[in-house]
């Protein structure tokens, strides 16, 4: 509401809570305002008449890629561990992947609570004993997943792949324990709308279609750049 009495010449916003924040992204836009959107709201763009959308695919989309993704590396039976069952955004994750997994597909629950989930992925792999492939919906629930096959001494068997990159995942991915880990290049997402807000102020050039920025699929090749630009604040 700031920016628009300012009349700023462009606005980035993530709408994380589209109920919440509607009435002022809204006004932007009614003001003359070009409006990117990063992150959080693609699906909030058309409807209240904002430019573009600069972030990653949908949680479904990623799914479908994390599947094929495992898939390209030998798994033949895969199962997508949720770690908040019921988040509708984690859900189209795992229905995502069992689209592309088909038959060979699965669900498991799992949680945030290390002790929690090794005991919960120990018991449903002792179950299917044919499953070797593994998608984590985020970075501390792949590092746990990770601890806990580790531990029982069967983390060999299994390829894991992983959405998010962060500390938790680079050393586990450096000795390829995970096969690999969706980054959302969130610095490209600050960067991106910036250059082209100036082009519009100046030019009055804008993308006439959303940019992804991810998912974009790092392995342990990726490891030493990412900690190196890590440092820097890029990573």
């Amino acid at each position: 509401d700031a920016a628009v009495a300012q009349k700023v010449q462009g606005l980035v916003v993530s709408i994380p809570d589209a109920t919440a924040l509607e009435k002022s992204v809204k006004a932007a836009a009614e003001a003359g305002i070009p409006v990117i959107v990063i992150d959080s709201g693609e699906d909030q763009v058309q409807k209240l008449g904002l430019k573009l959308f600069v972030g990653t695919t949908s949680y479904f989309e990623q799914g479908v890629r994390a599947a094929k993704q495992l898939k390209a590396n030998g798994v033949t039976k895969g199962v997508c561990a949720n770690h908040e069952a019921g988040n509708l955004v984690n859900e189209s994750a795992c229905d995502g992947f069992i689209k592309v997994m088909g038959a060979n597909g699965d669900r498991v629950e799992v949680s945030m609570d290390p002790t929690d989930t090794a005991g919960r992925m120990k018991a449903y792999l002792s179950a299917h004993p044919d499953v070797n492939g593994i998608l984590a919906l985020g970075a501390p629930s792949a590092a746990n997943i990770v601890h806990a096959l580790r531990d029982a001494g069967t983390l060999a068997k299994y390829k894991i792949g992983n959405f998010d990159v962060s500390g938790d995942t680079l050393d586990p991915l450096s000795k390829n324990e995970i096969a690999f880990s969706f980054d959302s290049q969130q610095y490209m997402m600050g960067y991106l709308p910036i250059v082209m807000l100036t082009l519009n102020a100046k030019y009055g050039l804008l993308p006439i279609n959303n940019i992804y920025t991810g998912p974009n699929p790092v392995t342990g090749n990726d490891v030493a750049k990412i900690q190196e630009l890590s440092k820097k604040g890029i990573r």
